[in-house]
Formats: structure tokens, sequence, C-alpha cells
């Protein structure tokens, strides 16, 4: 089957983050299924701006944005036909299909028009949670009953599929010249942007007397001291690295106010590393972690406490989730299934 794959994100060139991490995992399962994968980049942006529900591309005025994305349609059309199914994975994935089969896997709900195309012309609507759905679920239907008279695609439900964890490289890397770490190293990975509730993370590292690591694409490399503990912060990690990073940690902790999922989560169990997780995570549907709420410090450090105290078993029992045991290709097969 010839699939094209819709993205802002080159699954040949490694970006940082886990919308990245997705399309380059997609896109191995769909090479293991024996199918030929081509792709369109939409930008190669690596980091957002959130405000309210806008979402514009750092390093690129909304007009730029705005003609790539017409560019990104009027190639899509002409492709139409050329292939027999096209994902279009994201919010920046404008999409017009008539001929192909049109997959629409939107992570988060941003509110713009071009999301209204792929709501409008997709012949399935898939999402990463059951707390995404609700995000966007009524608005799709919404959109989908008055484009139907024109597209001739009636009104459909929100399907939830949940992705797999990431498989690490063949081999991970710590790096040389790390700051020496204590016994218990917290570990926040990923944007310290305000959703990502970084602020909250740094201050239970400083109330339970840890170490910290921080992997951020947008960190630059440094060291906080506080007393007897301290906080290492490592910019933009190649794969290796990341996943030599994560090996090194005690606990991983995912603080977000809001995370449609969360593959980070998934990354954390698979390189051996327990992981808690907010509340608002769409991950913990089936991962089912220790969960938090991320607006109450008091709960995240007695839950932080308990996952530290049993956290043999603890991992034990997340690595053994049926998440866990899921694979790219499994997930592939479930998005091209119409």
């Amino acid at each position: 089957m010839r699939v094209l794959l819709v993205s802002h994100y080159n699954p040949d060139a490694f970006e940082y983050g886990g919308l990245a991490t997705f399309v380059r995992e997609l896109s191995r399962g769909l090479r293991e299924l024996g199918h030929e994968v081509h792709y369109v980049a939409v930008s190669p942006t690596a980091t957002r701006r959130y405000r309210n529900v806008r979402l514009v591309p750092s390093g690129f005025s909304p007009e730029e944005l705005d003609y790539r994305l017409h560019e990104v349609v009027r190639l899509c059309a002409e492709l139409d036909g050329l292939y027999d199914v096209i994902v279009a994975n994201d919010y920046f994935s404008p999409c017009v299909a008539r001929e192909s089969r049109l997959v629409a896997y939107v992570h988060t709900y941003a509110g713009s028009p071009w999301e209204l195309l792929l709501f409008s012309y997709a012949d399935r609507l898939c999402t990463n949670s059951k707390l995404s759905k609700s995000a966007f679920e009524e608005h799709a239907r919404f959109v989908r009953q008055l484009t139907s008279p024109w597209t001739g695609k009636p009104p459909v439900e929100v399907e939830v599929l949940y992705p797999p964890p990431p498989e690490p490289p063949g081999r991970a890397v710590v790096p040389e010249g790390l700051p020496e770490l204590g016994d218990t190293v917290l570990c926040f990975m990923g944007r310290m942007q305000e959703h990502k509730n970084f602020e909250a993370f740094r201050g239970l590292v400083l109330r339970l007397g840890a170490d910290g690591l921080v992997v951020s694409h947008d960190a630059e490399s440094r060291v906080e001291v506080y007393g007897e503990s301290r906080i290492v912060y490592v910019g933009n990690a190649p794969e290796e690295v990341k996943w030599g990073l994560m090996g090194r940690c005690t606990l991983g902790v995912v603080p977000s106010l809001y995370e449609p999922y969360g593959l980070v989560a998934l990354e954390f169990v698979r390189a051996g590393v327990p992981v808690v997780v907010s509340r608002n995570c769409g991950v913990a549907e089936v991962l089912e972690p220790l969960t938090f709420d991320p607006l109450n410090p008091r709960e995240m450090e007695e839950v932080v406490k308990e996952a530290l105290r049993f956290r043999d078993d603890y991992l034990a029992e997340l690595q053994d989730r049926p998440i866990m045991r899921k694979t790219w290709a499994e997930f592939a097969e479930e998005l091209l299934r119409f």
C-alpha cells in the first residue's frame, strides 16, 4: 500500500519532541508492514507559542505560515489518488482528499481553520486519548454536519487509538562531562513551556532535597545548585543520549497542566524508570500510573514519595501494562483499518 504522511516533521531528520517521535515511529511501523511511505512536511519548526487555542510556529510570521499551508493544500490535491491512504497527523496538516482514503490523526485541537479541512474531508477521525477526544469531538461532529452536503462525508465518531511506547535506539549513551548526580534523581523530559508546568517540577526537587535532571529542547546545558541538591540541565539531545540520560534517573515526573497523551511517560518505563504523571495526561488512561493534581504541590510530593518507596514493584507493574507490549506495526495496522 502507498501511504502519504503529512506532518510538519520530517521523519528522516531528527527533531525533538513527542510529535516528532510519533512521526518517526509511525513511519517505522508502516514500513515494517511492507507499506511504501512518502512524506510532505509543512514546515521545519520544532517549537511553538501557545496563546489561548491558537498555535503559531516560532520563527514564522502568520502570513508566511498561511502561505506554506496553502502550498500544502495545493500539493496534497495534486497527490490525491496517487496514494491509497493519506495520513494527516496534526493541526498544521491541511489536506483535501477525494480519491485517496484520508485519516486525520489529531493530537491536539487548536481551533484553526486548517483543522476544519481535516474534519471535513477525513474518512476517519482519530486521536490519542479520551482526554483529547473530549476536547474536539463535539466541534468535529458539528463541522461534519455543516460540510457533508458538499464533501459527501457523513458525520463520523472520533476514534481513540493509543500510541505504544517508542523503540529505544540501538545503544544508549551518557554524555561525557555530565555532573555527578546523587542517589535519587528526578527527571523532567520535554519542552519547558508554561503548560508543561516545569516550575512545579523545580519546586518538587527543592522540597525533596533530591537531584534533578532536565532534558529539554528549550534548555541550555547548565547546573543549578541548591545546598546539597542540584538540577542539571541538558539541551536538545540526540536519541541515544536522551535514552542514556533517562536510564540514569530514579523516577520520571510528567507534571503537565494538560497533556493530550504524553509518549515520554512510556519512554521512561521502556528505559527501566518508573514514572508519575499529572492527572491531566491522556497516557494515564492506558499506563495507569500514580497520578497527582498538577496544581497541588503537596499531593505531587506525596505521590513521588510513594513511587520512590515502592520503586521496584511499581516499575514492574508499569512494565506489565498491555500498552507496553503494543508495537508500532500494530498501531499502524489499526490506523489503516477502514
